[in-house]
């Protein structure tokens, strides 16, 4: 799911659905979470509410789990102002702009993008084990190679013990 919009049109003309109600209460959630982390970077316990309309043209991209199905994932981007909208279709459209957003939530602004985690990672879907094993060993080639060189070296081993039985067998056929 994709929610796009500003931060008033959440409280203002929408229908009192409770689906709707949970879905923008984890939207506040995380946006605040992105603010407050994102600005302020301090270690305080206090919980601190945080109005996106005090950072001024600000765009933030967040992505959570779905509050309604684990196996779904909702991102939404949040503009204070319709002028700040352009910050998250410029940043959606430049290479260089799109390879910084990461992370549950990305705050843009006209002095960059900045990259937060406010939530526990969580996954979707499958992975074939192949892409799984590469993934894992991915920052680390050498072991890679080692690993490619011992599995060759397995199968290399495993024909040559074939090859042999084979070869075995069919000059037993000869003898006979």
């Amino acid at each position: 799911m994709i929610v796009i919009a500003k931060p008033d049109a959440f409280t203002t003309g929408l229908p009192q659905d409770a689906a709707i109600s949970v879905l923008l209460e984890a939207n506040q959630r995380i946006v605040e979470q992105a603010i407050y982390n994102g600005a302020y970077n301090n270690n305080d316990a206090q919980k601190v509410k945080v109005s996106i309309e005090s950072q001024g043209k600000l765009g933030i991209i967040a992505g959570f789990q779905s509050p309604f199905n684990s196996d779904r994932s909702v991102v939404s981007m949040t503009a204070t102002t319709d002028n700040a909208f352009t910050l998250l279709s410029d940043a959606l459209i430049k290479d260089e702009s799109t390879a910084l957003i990461k992370g549950s939530a990305a705050i843009i602004n006209s002095s960059g993008i900045k990259t937060i985690n406010t939530d526990d990672q969580y996954f979707v879907g499958s992975v074939p084990i192949h892409t799984l094993i590469w993934f894992h060993f991915s920052d680390h080639p050498f072991i890679l190679a080692l690993l490619s060189i011992f599995v060759l070296l397995l199968i290399s081993f495993l024909l040559w013990r074939l090859l042999g039985v084979l070869t075995q067998k069919r000059l037993s056929e000869g003898d006979e």
